[in-house]
């Protein structure tokens, strides 16, 4: 690749908006690729079987799947930003809680399963939101690149953020993995 095709490539690099919207997304990405890792060690090390990890993991995935429609259409109707860090506030919070839970040793399975049933719906408003705001923030002729390195950075924070998780279960365990995902 050229040095003129380098500096196309990271052309929306250049605007603010996008560098903040990019750096977001990336920071989010890492958390929800820590987040499967650490609920499995949570429910293994609570006693849970593997029905019972399906479950949990099918009680995050679901509303998400279920409810992305409604998430997009919200996205269009109200500013996307905002929709953004609703969804954001609301999926910290309920992993800090579970944080909370394993951290005290207070957390029972049912009651992650719950928590996870609403964090998995946050996350079905956050998405569509992401995914809108990236044509907000560039001109359209940069488009294409901006969305390039959205995907780039994307795939990069679901490696390393699945890598560090199990880093960070290993040495420090699943609450603390899910405080880390909260910050």
């Amino acid at each position: 690749m050229t040095r003129s095709a380098w500096r196309d490539a990271l052309r929306p690099l250049s605007y603010p908006t996008f560098r903040l919207l990019l750096a977001g997304r990336s920071a989010d990405n890492l958390a929800h690729a820590i987040a499967p890792i650490a609920l499995a060690f949570a429910v293994l090390d609570l006693g849970g079987t593997p029905s019972q990890l399906g479950l949990v993991l099918a009680a995050r995935a679901v509303p998400t799947v279920v409810l992305v429609l409604f998430g997009g259409v919200l996205a269009d109707r109200l500013p996307r930003h905002l929709v953004l860090v609703a969804a954001n506030i609301v999926g910290a919070t309920t992993q800090a809680l579970v944080a909370v839970l394993l951290l005290t040793g207070g957390a029972e399975i049912w009651m992650i399963a719950a928590i996870e049933v609403v964090n998995g719906s946050a996350s079905a408003f956050l998405f569509p939101a992401a995914s809108g705001l990236t044509p907000q923030t560039v001109p359209a002729a940069h488009l294409q690149q901006a969305n390039a390195l959205v995907r780039l950075t994307h795939n990069g924070a679901f490696i390393t953020g699945a890598a560090g998780a199990g880093l960070l279960v290993a040495t420090a365990g699943p609450g603390w993995a899910f405080a880390i995902d909260a910050l």
